[in-house]
């Protein structure tokens, strides 16, 4: 097939199912607003939404960029369109581009819908998303919690596909022993406040009170970098704490590798492929009790929720498995035995496969 995404090249997402269906042997283009090397992808680096535009000067670029976009679409000629992702700052221009687009599947990620990637969900920004969705053909959503928010702004199927683990790369036997002897509890997400962390050094520091032999791994980048270095400091916890900057995908198995539990106290996770990923590793999570976390996190099989924004049940949580060795053991395999079961990468871009074939058979 010939199938044209439309995403943001910035995402790790758009990465990983763009290069996956190249790998495939498909004819992959990528029409996205920034460069980027994807292996056997073809991008098309598009403005799509003029930034820092204003007045009568915004709408005529709009137009302009629109009209490019569509002809550039055109002249691929694709099997299918695909929109990875409805990055809501490309909204007002992006439901011009999909407009009468043949052939259309439409993947949320979830912020556009709940309004916590950046959108003001007023009344205006709720009529773009129904009306995008309402120019697909297709439209799937990660699991079950997401499915549920995506029906609120349509009326047609929402079919689930989840964004699961490359097993062979998220496996403990590719990685050599820990070296550490402290027991390591790691964070690796974005530095943002809908992600938790100022809740975990919380917890961090009511843990240094029982335990000694612990440390603090913080993998990451954002906006709260500086704060929750002043935290650590406030909370005279910073000796026991390394702050890593934000690492590569590709080095996300390395990092994991080199964790005792991982931690996920997100506000809130419209899916949480990140525990997923922890769980591959055999890693016991411990993560909140919101959004889709739950689909992902079996509470007492591996691992434990707890409420969010609650540093105390937080660290009572995390204090189970430190003086535990043998759950976290359990948790860790059985982590890993429900990701082989449920969530395996390959059969999920199969189950993309299908979205795709169910909307033009004859191209396949």
């Amino acid at each position: 097939m010939r199938i044209c995404f439309i995403s943001d090249s910035k995402s790790v997402h758009c990465k990983r199912w763009t290069e996956a269906m190249a790998k495939l042997g498909h004819e992959v283009h990528l029409v996205c607003n920034h460069p980027v090397n994807l292996a056997g992808v073809n991008v098309h680096v598009r403005e799509m939404y003029p930034f820092g535009k204003k007045g009568l000067c915004r709408i005529i670029c709009g137009m302009l960029n629109v009209r490019k976009t569509k002809k550039l679409i055109r002249a691929i000629n694709p099997d299918i369109v695909h929109l990875l992702g409805l990055f809501p700052l490309m909204a007002p221009d992006l439901k011009h581009i999909v407009r009468g687009l043949p052939n259309l599947a439409i993947s949320g990620w979830g912020g556009e819908f709940t309004g916590s990637s950046g959108m003001v969900m007023d009344e205006k920004a709720k009529g773009i998303l129904r009306y995008i969705l309402k120019q697909a053909d297709k439209i799937t959503a990660t699991g079950r919690h997401l499915a549920q928010i995506t029906s609120q702004f349509t009326g047609k199927e929402i079919i689930i596909v989840p964004y699961g683990v490359e097993l062979n790369r998220f496996s403990p036997s590719e990685f050599p022993e820990k070296q550490s002897n402290a027991l390591t509890i790691g964070f690796l997400k974005h530095f943002e406040k809908k992600y938790g962390p100022e809740c975990l050094l919380r917890a961090f520091a009511l843990l240094t009170k029982k335990h000694g032999n612990i440390e603090l791994l913080l993998i990451g980048g954002g906006s709260q970098a500086n704060t929750l270095e002043q935290l650590a400091a406030d909370l005279r916890i910073t000796p026991l704490i390394r702050f890593i900057g934000a690492v590569p995908y590709e080095d996300v198995p390395l990092w994991l590798s080199r964790m005792d539990i991982f931690v996920m106290p997100s506000v809130y996770e419209e899916f949480g492929v990140a525990a997923l990923e922890a769980s591959a590793m055999e890693l016991p999570v411990v993560a909140s009790n919101a959004g889709g976390i739950p689909e992902v996190v079996q509470d007492g099989k591996t691992g434990i929720l707890v409420p969010p924004e609650n540093p105390a049940a937080l660290a009572d949580a995390i204090d189970k498995l430190i003086s535990n060795p043998q759950m976290r053991a359990e948790f860790g395999k059985a982590g890993r035995r429900y990701v082989e079961e449920n969530y395996r990468w390959e059969e999920n871009v199969k189950a993309m496969i299908e979205v795709y074939k169910s909307m033009s058979p004859e191209s396949c």
